[in-house]
């Protein structure tokens, strides 16, 4: 499996990294509640996410790239004197599918950057804290789909962190499951797995996601 695929507009993708020598990405909910806010942040305008869990050391997200015409008018919405140097490429080039990795890239690099600044300086500590580069997959939008949404949901419950994925707090399982407002693209979830009852039920099912490759370790 590619873990270094290139970002392309409509595409589907699975992103996850882990922290250097396995130390905390995470030391309190204050860090976790802050690493999702800065992903809204830098990614929500470029990005529909699907699901996501953050674990002690690593994260996951399931995601697929907004359209070129899209990404355009989010930028364009953007006032011009805080737009990246990678923004301002997209908005002025003629071929702007050619652009579209290193302008996704760029965004998680600064969502990285932002909440790599505001960790290191909580906790008095200095140098990387994710491993470069971050990994991502391209997804087919067939049974991998719901694959992976199985895999990440189940990932605190697969390293040991709670017995029952349905526990655990900090993947969005219970978020799309729920009526609660929600900046992931729960209505597409649902509707591919064929209704909330049919997502749970996949979800429940504890085989359904073993043949997913772990590649987090």
């Amino acid at each position: 499996m590619n873990t270094l695929a290139n970002f392309q507009s409509e595409h589907f993708y699975h992103v996850f990294n882990r922290t250097n020598n396995k130390e905390p990405l995470f030391r309190s909910d204050e860090n976790r509640n802050y690493f999702l806010t800065q992903y809204i942040k830098y990614l929500n305008n470029f990005v529909d996410t699907y699901s996501y869990s953050i674990l002690p050391n690593h994260f996951h997200f399931s995601i697929s790239i907004k359209s070129i015409s899209d990404l355009m008018t989010n930028i364009q919405k953007i006032d011009p004197k805080l737009r990246s140097r990678d923004q301002d490429i997209f908005i002025a080039a003629d071929e702007k599918e050619s652009l579209c990795h290193s302008l996704i890239s760029s965004q998680f690099a600064r969502f990285f950057t932002s909440y790599s600044q505001a960790f290191n300086k909580m906790h008095e500590r200095s140098g990387n804290l994710l491993n470069r580069p971050f990994k991502r997959s391209l997804i087919k939008l067939d049974t991998r789909f719901g694959l992976l949404q199985h895999y990440i949901h189940h990932n605190a419950q697969k390293h040991g962190i709670v017995k029952s994925f349905e526990q655990y707090q900090w993947s969005s399982y219970a978020i799309i499951i729920s009526n609660e407002e929600t900046f992931l693209n729960r209505d597409f979830v649902l509707n591919w797995f064929g209704g909330k009852e049919s997502f749970i039920r996949f979800h429940r099912n504890q085989q359904e996601g073993s043949d997913f490759e772990d590649i987090t370790g």
